[in-house]
């Protein structure tokens, strides 16, 4: 029976269309061989043998070969690589001979292979049925010759996100990225000339990171990453325009970063330092680097399949290599690969229900797995209550859950740029410490996480640390959160506890500092600032609870996460990223309060702001003082010392009870020093020192006395 006339005798829902690879793994294209025999063979030895002994006879058979390509494209992919499936030939099943490998086909070959875009399989043996919307134009494309309907699948939900009509914001850097990538492995045998780039670039951009060690030779990974590390997003889009230029990447460059997983500032690299790196670390990366762009743009056989696993496996062996290995592999392909970054990993489990099996070496996931889970993932992207419906969606909602919620048809509306202090704005703000010690409180701040600012009283502390919070978080002022702890303050109030409604029912309800943890895992590229006045005066172990291991600097991950006391959900488990800062000030003098333990104290560093009357200081009080003379400065300044040396050498008092400059640092202007020393000395100074020698009060007199006296 000819092909036509079993075409017209057979329903097309009571049949099975089968679309199939000309290949064996790496092995020459068969399709020569398949034609002129009149058949189609599974070339593996024990896979696919159970899905090939299904094929029955009248069965529709294609021979296709899938690839992606972003040009010449009969539509507007917008920068886009489309993924594209060419038929060959087709046929029909006349025989199954039930071995597993082969059936008889009789095959029709086309003149020209027709492309098919967007639904497509890079499977061996696709198995498809007359059921769905896509399926049946696939199959009225491939054996009806019917036109593929472009506009409908370029604006279904799977593909609209990159070719469709009305987008909700275009992904601009998942075309770059791709393209990037590409041009990257044009370098692997020739790196040294990459190196020389890439230090060019570090060098205009300020990557001491890159700049600071001996580099000869770097990974594709590395290059990408760049880019993708926690930075002004000006900074990002001035190093994806150099490295464009120095790599001719000709896609346009992005406008924005929204979900893009980045690496921590502190383990920028894939690679270890040299005296730690075996032979072919690098070599590794490239190799991996290369093999997957292949895999994601071509034929997904199982030998391919296997390949990918293996050198997936093995790289995680390298030191250096975890998570981030699968961040690499959503840059290079991003609608291909998925990224198990902290923030995506919480997304799936927690909005996907949909577990994550940890796996393989350092607790992972090994590669099986992790190909596994992706085509898990691409299922419930193909349903109609998917919230995500594609990789780069997944990540956009996982740092920013409201981020895809947004109306379609957005109007446009002013941005308002904040202004975002600097640290010579702080410098030039009654500041009265040097700019290398400034520098270096930012640079403990940054390595340490958690900084505590005690001193005596008057030393600014308060002021110090709320200028460096806002510094912190930039133009984000809404991440940077400010209190107080006081001796009722609890646990349920600063982490989570249950809290009346006005119906009188409890509810459990998070605290401002699990609030901004939240928020913080969401926005990985921005900083979050809690500043805690007077740390100390709660009982700070107690209020923090489980937070205490979670805010040590190097348990700031993922696998580190630990359960609450009270949880919303029984899988429930919290981590502290890396993004966020726990800023504190401290009074060591008040002898009501407890001393920190050990266990608290381990996890901060801690800053002593000193009574500081330098030049900067009175220049200050120059500018806010209409009649001073540089002599009556220099007698004051002179004055307090002589004070402070008096507190200093009381072994009750000591260093801790010294007076500090803010309090002879003149908030408003005044029209005469004399008249608003006294002011201060008889409304502050003489008060406090009553309290520290409250028998002696000719001796607190004497002082203010000598205080006055300019």
């Amino acid at each position: 029976m000819s092909f036509e006339e079993i075409h017209q005798k057979l329903d097309k829902s009571a049949l099975t269309y089968w679309f199939v690879g000309a290949t064996f793994g790496r092995n020459a294209d068969q399709f020569d061989r398949f034609i002129e025999q009149g058949i189609w063979e599974n070339g593996y030895e024990n896979e696919l043998t159970d899905k090939v002994n299904l094929m029955k006879v009248g069965d529709k058979i294609a021979i296709k070969s899938s690839y992606v390509r972003k040009k010449d494209l009969p539509f507007d992919s917008k920068g886009n690589f489309v993924s594209v499936m060419a038929i060959k030939a087709i046929g029909t099943v006349t025989a199954n001979r039930n071995d597993g490998h082969f059936v008889d086909v009789d095959w029709s070959v086309l003149k020209e292979p027709k492309e098919w875009y967007f639904y497509t399989s890079r499977t061996t043996l696709w198995q498809v049925k007359y059921e769905s919307n896509y399926a049946r134009q696939l199959i009225d494309f491939t054996f009806d010759n019917q036109k593929q309907n472009f506009d409908f699948f370029r604006n279904e939900p799977y593909w609209k996100s990159r070719f469709g009509d009305t987008l909700k914001k275009e992904i601009t850097w998942a075309p770059f990225l791709v393209d990037l990538s590409n041009q990257l492995l044009e370098f692997k045998h020739d790196r040294k000339i990459l190196v020389e780039k890439v230090k060019t670039i570090a060098a205009k951009n300020n990557l001491s990171y890159l700049l600071n060690k001996e580099l000869n030779d770097i990974c594709p990974f590395t290059v990408i990453g760049m880019m993708n590390r926690q930075m002004k997003d000006s900074n990002r889009q001035a190093i994806a325009a150099d490295l464009a230029q120095a790599l001719s990447v000709e896609s346009t460059l992005p406008s924005d970063f929204d979900g893009i997983p980045l690496l921590n500032n502190m383990k920028s690299w894939f690679f270890s330092f040299e005296e730690f790196q075996q032979p072919n670390d690098i070599q590794n990366l490239w190799d991996f680097f290369e093999s997957s762009i292949a895999f994601a743009d071509g034929e997904d056989t199982v030998q391919a399949n296997q390949v990918f696993i293996d050198s997936y496996n093995n790289l995680l062996k390298q030191k250096g290599i975890g998570w981030n290995i699968t961040m690499a592999l959503f840059w290079i392909r991003p609608w291909d690969y998925l990224s198990l970054d902290g923030s995506s990993r919480k997304f799936i489990e927690e909005e996907l229900k949909l577990q994550i099996p940890y796996s393989g070496f350092k607790k992972t996931i090994d590669g099986k797995n992790y190909l596994e889970l992706i085509a898990k993932l691409k299922t419930i992207f193909e349903k109609d209550n998917s919230s995500v419906k594609s990789f780069p969606e997944l990540s956009i909602k996982a740092y920013d859950p409201n981020f895809l919620d947004e109306e379609e048809n957005m109007t446009e509306s002013p941005i308002i740029d904040e202004p975002k202090i600097s640290l010579k704005d702080i410098l030039d703000n009654r500041c009265f410490m040097s700019e290398e010690k400034l520098e270096q409180i930012v640079r403990r701040i940054e390595s340490k996480k958690n900084v505590i600012f005690q001193g005596a009283t008057g030393t600014g502390k308060t002021w110090l640390a709320q200028q460096l919070s806002e510094y912190l978080v930039g133009q984000y002022k809404e991440n940077f959160i400010h209190i107080q702890f006081h001796p009722t303050t609890s646990y349920e109030d600063f982490i989570r506890g249950w809290r009346p409604n006005s119906k009188g029912e409890l509810n459990l309800v998070d605290g401002p500092f699990l609030e901004l943890i939240h928020r913080a895992r969401h926005n990985p590229a921005q900083k979050f600032v809690i500043l805690i006045e007077e740390i100390n005066r709660g009982n700070p172990s107690q209020i923090f609870g489980e937070m205490l291991t979670l805010i040590e600097n190097s348990k700031r991950a993922h696998q580190h996460s630990l359960e609450l006391i009270y949880k919303k959900d029984k899988n429930e488990k919290i981590y502290v990223p890396e993004n966020v800062y726990v800023l504190g000030t401290m009074n060591i003098a008040d002898r009501s309060l407890a001393k920190l333990d050990l266990a608290f104290r381990r996890r901060f560093a801690f800053e002593e702001l000193e009574p500081t009357f330098n030049e900067v200081w009175m220049k200050v009080v120059k500018e806010n003082v209409e009649q001073v003379t540089e002599g009556q400065l220099q007698k004051l300044r002179l004055n307090i010392e002589q004070l402070n040396g008096v507190i200093q050498e009381d072994p009750r008092l000591g260093k801790p009870f010294c007076v500090g400059h803010s309090f002879f640092t003149p908030a408003q202007v005044f029209d005469d020093l004399q008249e608003w020393l006294e002011d201060v000395v008889e409304s502050e100074i003489k008060p406090l020192l009553l309290d520290y020698w409250p028998d002696n009060t000719p001796q607190v007199s004497n002082l203010c006395n000598a205080l006055k006296d300019i």
